[in-house]
C-alpha cells in the first residue's frame, strides 16, 4: 500500500471516528445571562472624559466542569449597532477569587481627560492574550473615521488608555493572571465590569461569554470539526509540523488559532499532547 493510499486511508478513519463518537460539545464557552445590560453615562460633574467617577456594572459569568488549569481564555462582547465613542468604555475581568485583567479601556487616550477615540462599537468583539492574536483594537480603531465601527473580529488585550500610554499600545498579557488557579478558584462566578468614563452616551451590551481550553475545539472557533480539528490532531500525531499540518485548511474566519505556533501550543500546553513535533 502506497503512502499516499495510506495517509488517505487514516484522515478517512480519524474523520469517521470524530463524526460518530458523541464528543463533548464546546461546554468550556459559558455566556452570560440577562441581557441587554446598560451602562450608565459618566455623571456630569468633573471632566467630560476620564471620569471614573461613575457606577460600573458587573456581568454575572458562571463557570463549572473546570478540572484543570487556564491555559487559554478569551472573552466576547457583543453590541448592537452604533454604540457611540468606543473610547468611553472599559472593561475588566474579574476571577471568582478576585484576580483581574484589564481587557481594553479608553482606547486612543493618552493623557487623563483625553477623550480616546470616537469610532463606534457594533458587533462582536473577542479579547484574547496576544500569543494568540497581534490584532490591535487601538490600531483598528484610528484607522476607521468618527463613528464609523471598528471592524467586528479577534484582538488581543490592550491596557486602559490615559497619561503616558503610547497609541497603539503593546498588547497586555491575558492568560498569565489566571494561569495560577485552581479548579475551586476558577470555577464560580466570574464579572466582566464595564464602566463608561464619558460624558454624552449610554451604551448598551447584547451579549458576553467567556471561552475557556476545549481539547477538542483546536482552532478555537467553538465548533468541534473533524474535518479542521481532527485533521490537525492526526497531522500532529503522525509526527508532521508546520505547513504539513495546516496546508489545505481553511480556518474559519471565528477561529483563535490559526497558525502551527499556536496551534501546537494549544494541543501541548492546554491539552497535553505528547511527542507534538516543533
Amino acid at each position: 500500500m502506497s503512502r499516499c493510499v495510506l495517509t488517505r486511508l487514516i484522515h478517512s478513519c480519524l474523520c469517521s471516528l470524530f463524526l460518530s463518537v458523541a464528543w463533548p460539545a464546546a461546554a468550556q464557552s459559558f455566556s452570560a445571562s440577562g441581557a441587554p445590560w446598560f451602562v450608565p453615562d459618566a455623571p456630569a460633574t468633573g471632566s467630560q472624559c476620564g471620569n471614573f467617577t461613575g457606577t460600573d456594572i458587573g456581568i454575572p459569568i458562571t463557570v463549572s466542569g473546570i478540572n484543570r488549569p487556564i491555559t487559554d481564555i478569551g472573552v466576547s462582547i457583543t453590541f448592537p449597532t452604533a454604540q457611540n465613542w468606543g473610547g468611553d468604555l472599559n472593561a475588566i475581568l474579574v476571577a471568582p477569587n478576585g484576580a483581574s485583567q484589564i481587557i481594553f479601556g479608553r482606547i486612543g487616550a493618552t493623557t487623563l481627560t483625553h477623550c480616546g477615540d470616537a469610532s463606534n462599537w457594533s458587533g462582536t468583539y473577542t479579547f484574547v492574550d496576544p500569543t494568540v492574536s497581534s490584532n490591535n483594537i487601538w490600531t483598528a480603531a484610528s484607522t476607521v473615521g468618527d463613528t464609523v465601527a471598528i471592524p467586528p473580529g479577534i484582538y488581543m488585550t490592550t491596557p486602559r488608555g490615559g497619561d503616558g500610554v503610547s497609541n497603539p499600545p503593546a498588547g497586555t498579557p491575558f492568560i498569565a493572571t489566571f494561569a495560577n488557579l485552581s479548579p475551586a478558584q476558577i470555577n464560580g462566578q466570574w464579572t466582566l465590569r464595564l464602566r463608561d468614563t464619558g460624558q454624552m452616551g449610554l451604551i448598551t451590551v447584547n451579549a458576553v461569554t467567556l471561552t475557556l481550553p476545549n481539547c477538542y475545539d483546536i482552532d478555537g472557533n467553538g465548533q468541534n470539526n473533524p474535518l479542521i480539528d481532527g485533521l490537525i490532531t492526526l497531522r500532529a500525531q503522525m509526527g508532521l509540523s508546520g505547513a504539513a499540518v495546516t496546508g489545505g485548511i481553511t480556518f474559519p474566519n471565528n477561529a483563535m488559532r490559526t497558525t502551527w505556533p499556536a496551534l501546537r501550543a494549544f494541543m501541548v500546553d492546554s491539552c497535553g499532547m505528547m511527542g507534538v513535533a516543533a
